[in-house]
């Protein structure tokens, strides 16, 4: 290696975790991201204004070879580069803020509540809310729901909308094309609950940002699901992981009752729409309890190589009398690095009973 009087720094876009048993590295702008041994994670922090040279005078023939395929193997994927002066490449800093009270929100809905939950939105746009889903969990009139919708997010701010809704063999495709095409903010539409036979037929619908999915979503019980198809490798979510809860920190939801949760799945509730202001509740130190509890203080997540890319969840925990206990439906094997089924993990039928998740 011609680069042995430098130092390596990782590009910007380019971060590391350290884990109880191996790191990770994550690379936010190809959206990947790659097991490593904690040894590397060690040359690249702590050794960080060592040159290589410097470096491999500290170990034997056998681990200079070893240390030579890590950095070959960083300079291969683009993850950094050499420098002259270490002086010119200060470590970055992980601060996090958002000039917004509420930055994303829930409301779910049913088939008799769809104007009077729908109508809250004008107070997240009070609250600056720029992210919004909007749940339901059975079939519903989805041509009154979209004009309802389009009625009261058309004078505000909010930027993205996200609509769950349940599979309907009835359902009308081109309406569902024509809102999405016609209103910007309205971006993606999930249909929950699609049969298997939807997928195997020729005549299923190839629509602009409208997508089947069959997991089957019946109540708010449904949610809280730790996957790394749930992962967020974007250098925004990494800064917030570290300081705040990646799942609720400035969430608001609505229930179908319209009870104000910080989650639909959490058991306080904080009034109802119908007689509290969103804008008295979000201030409440009861509310903001749930924002700083960040991977760094739960039990087992805390030891975890994704713990900077996860979501999370309080409102299903394996020890539901701790709430930092790890989340109920996280199935990572830390210990062997792999995945599991959660469902099937025997240590946690006396919380799935408990959460009356049991089938």
């Amino acid at each position: 290696m011609t680069n042995m009087n430098q130092y390596f720094i990782l590009y910007s876009h380019v971060y590391i975790t350290k884990g109880k048993y191996r790191s990770l590295i994550i690379d936010t702008k190809s959206r990947k991201y790659y097991k490593i041994p904690n040894d590397l994670y060690h040359f690249l922090t702590v050794k960080r204004n060592t040159t290589l040279n410097d470096i491999l005078t500290e170990y034997d023939e056998d681990d200079v070879k070893i240390i030579n395929e890590y950095y070959e193997f960083l300079l291969a994927n683009s993850f950094g580069t050499f420098v002259a002066n270490i002086e010119n490449f200060p470590i970055k800093s992980y601060v996090w803020d958002s000039p917004y009270k509420i930055t994303n929100s829930i409301i779910d809905i049913n088939s008799i509540n769809i104007e009077n939950n729908l109508a809250v939105i004008s107070q997240l746009n009070d609250v600056n809310c720029k992210f919004l889903q909007i749940r339901t969990f059975e079939k519903i009139d989805v041509s009154f729901f979209f004009s309802q919708l389009i009625k009261n997010i058309s004078d505000t701010d909010i930027i993205y909308v996200e609509v769950l809704l349940k599979y309907d063999v009835l359902l009308d495709y081109n309406l569902l094309s024509t809102v999405i095409d016609n209103q910007d903010r309205i971006l993606t539409v999930y249909i929950h609950s699609t049969p298997d036979h939807f997928f195997n037929s020729m005549n299923k619908n190839n629509y602009h940002n409208i997508h089947h999915v069959l997991t089957e979503v019946t109540s708010e019980k449904c949610c809280g699901s730790i996957a790394p198809s749930n992962f967020s490798i974007t250098p925004d979510h990494i800064h917030e992981s570290k300081m705040f809860n990646t799942c609720l920190n400035r969430k608001i939801a609505i229930d179908v009752l319209g009870n104000i949760r910080k989650c639909p799945s959490l058991a306080e509730s904080y009034g109802n729409i119908n007689n509290t202001l969103l804008n008295s509740v979000i201030n409440l130190a009861n509310f903001k309890k749930y924002d700083t509890i960040n991977k760094n203080t739960i039990l087992i997540c805390k030891d975890c190589e994704f713990r900077e890319i996860c979501t999370d969840c309080r409102a299903y925990l394996e020890d539901p009398t701790d709430l930092l206990s790890k989340p109920l439906k996280c199935g990572y094997d830390l210990i062997n690095g792999v995945w599991r089924n959660w469902e099937e993990n025997i240590l946690k039928i006396d919380a799935i009973n408990h959460y009356g998740m049991n089938k």
